[in-house]
């Protein structure tokens, strides 16, 4: 993508409005493959408008809500950052390399959440050919057995994730079955057929596809929404969570 498609894609006042809206998360502003300063905090148009003429390429922020950013620092004790973090966002990061899979699971995701009794959660395209699901910090109790919810990061995302992947595990092993044979997942991954086959004699699906637990960490970072994706410059694009399979790529191009 040309520098000046960059360029008017971001100077979109409707894009910038989006970008804005961080609820007190961190910023970090990547550069083509490279990630400028941090911590970093956008307030203001202006402050977005700069970093695009500076050559930004896209905007990441923190799945950690905090009460002053700009204190953060790689010097920080984890009880200094506990008292710094205001909430966290549970962050389900779909990762895998072919979208009609991604979707396939991540509609399973979405449909375990409502079952689990959850309605206030959003779905984005990545960018790239996974989903990100976000459940917001409101939808959780403010302390589990006495302990404030703000102090159960990155440990309670991470058995909520390991529920998650275990709960849906027959699920996603059945629709991969129903809809391709070993030797096509084979193909369209690259990988043996052996490799994808469980002592059982079934496929294993999380050979193929995972919910990325790497994100779950102090100070990680998510690519924002209308952010574009490097990679593949397609917009990290916010869809309707109950018409997954719907979605089409080309709706993740900028210029749409």
């Amino acid at each position: 993508m040309k520098p000046s498609e960059i360029l008017k894609y971001y100077l979109n006042e409707k894009i910038i409005e989006k970008i804005l809206n961080g609820d007190g998360r961190e910023y970090a502003v990547k550069y083509g493959e490279k990630f400028g300063k941090r911590p970093l905090t956008l307030n203001y148009k202006s402050d977005v408008e700069r970093l695009v003429k500076q050559g930004a390429t896209s905007f990441h922020v923190s799945e950690e809500r905090w009460s002053n950013p700009m204190a953060l620092s790689v010097d920080l004790t984890k009880e200094e950052l506990d008292n710094l973090r205001n909430g966290w966002d549970f962050l389900i990061d779909v990762d895998c390399n072919v979208l009609e899979v991604s979707k396939i699971f991540t509609k399973l995701i979405v449909d375990e959440l409502y079952f689990e009794g959850l309605r206030s959660f959003s779905v984005k395209f990545s960018g790239g050919s996974g989903f990100h699901i976000l459940v917001p910090y409101e939808s959780f109790p403010s302390d589990i057995n006495g302990v404030k919810i703000n102090n159960l990061f990155p440990d309670s995302p991470m058995i909520l994730s390991s529920f998650i992947k275990e709960s849906l595990r027959e699920k996603i092993r059945d629709e991969l079955e129903q809809n391709y044979s070993i030797k096509k997942i084979s193909s369209m991954f690259s990988i043996d057929e052996k490799k994808l086959v469980s002592d059982d004699g079934r496929i294993d699906p999380y050979k193929v596809i995972e919910i990325d637990t790497v994100l779950i960490s102090e100070r990680h970072l998510f690519r924002m929404q209308y952010s574009l994706n490097e990679k593949r410059w397609l917009v990290s694009l916010p869809i309707d969570k109950n018409k997954v399979m719907e979605f089409n790529e080309r709706d993740a191009l900028p210029v749409n």
